[in-house]
């Protein structure tokens, strides 16, 4: 039985059995609440899922900037080294180990699995 012939039913019964508008407000505010409970339960748990996911993001999104940041630094200082014939020498893979371990920290520091 969906929700509007369960509604139609109480009005029926309060009419059949001569019920007073209050004790049918009643009634279907009895039945609106049972309904309206595992919504409730349910609203929750999405709610909670819902920032879990939006932490998880934040946490994404903000080593993706870290990231994006030590790039740029890293790409004017090899620039700068062209421009100015410093004749440093850039170790691309001791970067890379570097981007390494650092991402290996934040997984470890915010628990993240990826």
């Amino acid at each position: 039985m969906n929700i509007n012939e369960e509604l139609e039913d109480i009005y029926t019964r309060a009419i059949y059995d001569g019920l007073s508008p209050k004790v049918f407000a009643r009634n279907t505010i009895e039945f609106f609440n049972e309904v309206n409970e595992p919504l409730k339960d349910e609203n929750i748990e999405l709610k909670y899922q819902l920032k879990k996911s939006q932490d998880k993001e934040n946490v994404y999104l903000d080593m993706l900037v870290t990231i994006d940041e030590s790039l740029k630094v890293f790409f004017k200082e090899e620039e700068e080294n062209e421009r100015f014939s410093f004749n440093d020498e850039i170790d691309y893979r001791e970067c890379i180990v570097n981007l390494k371990k650092s991402l290996d920290e934040y997984k470890k520091v915010n628990k993240l699995r990826y």
